[in-house]
């Protein structure tokens, strides 16, 4: 069966193989050339970083004993990274992923704080079956090639 072919038509019929015909690696006088893949732009490459950090936050409270409830909500106010809950607690929590721990904390701000809190209470608003439950804001900071740092109680609403 080496060496010959199923015939182009598809009725089955073995062929043997053409003389003369080269293949393409042959045309070129070896194997295809590398090709070297472009980078993702920076801001595909931000995202799926901030991805990345998130899913890690995620695992990381689901070994804490917390149950993710949401993942990256969107508002029209702002953007909630998780929402998870904990006994009789909600908890939202901002993920920041830095390639130091230092960074990371230093880009949680007053502007930020703020967004996380309006967004808070827009998902409460849609979700009535945790108004009777505690809120807490938690911060979890992911840096590269270290454990996640789960910061409870980061900010307030009355901040």
């Amino acid at each position: 069966m080496s060496g010959q072919r199923t015939s182009r038509s598809g009725d089955g019929r073995r062929e043997p193989p053409r003389e003369g015909v080269k293949k393409r690696s042959d045309e070129r006088g070896g194997p295809p050339p590398f090709t070297r893949q472009r980078r993702a732009p920076k801001k595909l490459r931000a995202e799926r970083a901030g991805h990345r950090a998130e899913t890690l936050a995620a695992l990381y409270l689901q070994l804490k004993g917390y149950r993710i409830l949401t993942r990256r909500f969107k508002t029209p106010v702002g953007e909630l990274d998780l929402v998870a809950k904990r006994g009789r607690t909600v908890v939202f929590v901002e993920v920041k992923g830095r390639r130091t721990r230092d960074s990371a904390a230093e880009s949680i701000h007053g502007q930020n704080q703020a967004r996380v809190l309006r967004a808070a209470q827009w998902w409460l608003q849609r979700h009535g079956q945790y108004i009777e439950h505690e809120v807490r804001f938690d911060v979890c900071l992911i840096a590269w090639y270290r454990w996640p740092h789960h910061i409870t109680h980061a900010f307030s609403a009355a901040a």
